[in-house]
């Protein structure tokens, strides 16, 4: 099934299970029943199987931007406490860890570091 037919039919159902299901998110089985003979009314061609795979193929999708989210996470997670561990060193650096360097505040000017390199 092609991605625009998937979607197409997603969103027939999203509609349809919206007005039928008390619950969108838990329908009971007649509620699916009911909103299965819509979709298959509303959708040229849908047939038993179509709706499911759909769904299916839907949520193999949002599994896989799911992951992609947690790695995402993870790696913001890294940054974060390097990040904080080098705020921590330059804390340290700043209450008398050693001399500050040049151009920072309390270290040399720069321009008297003169042809130094």
């Amino acid at each position: 099934m092609d991605k625009r037919r998937r979607d197409n039919i997603l969103n027939v159902w999203d509609e349809v299970i919206g007005g039928i299901a008390r619950d969108k998110a838990d329908p009971t089985d007649d509620e699916i029943r009911a909103a299965e003979r819509e979709v298959y009314a509303k959708v040229p061609d849908c047939m038993p199987g179509d709706i499911s795979a759909a769904l299916r193929s839907s949520t193999d999708e949002l599994r896989v931007e799911v992951a992609q989210y947690a790695q995402l996470l993870e790696e913001l997670e890294r940054l974060e406490a390097a990040h904080d561990r080098l705020g921590e060193q330059m804390g340290r650096r700043k209450s008398g860890g050693g001399d500050p360097l040049p151009g920072l505040p309390g270290g040399q000017s720069l321009k008297s570091q003169g042809g130094k390199r």
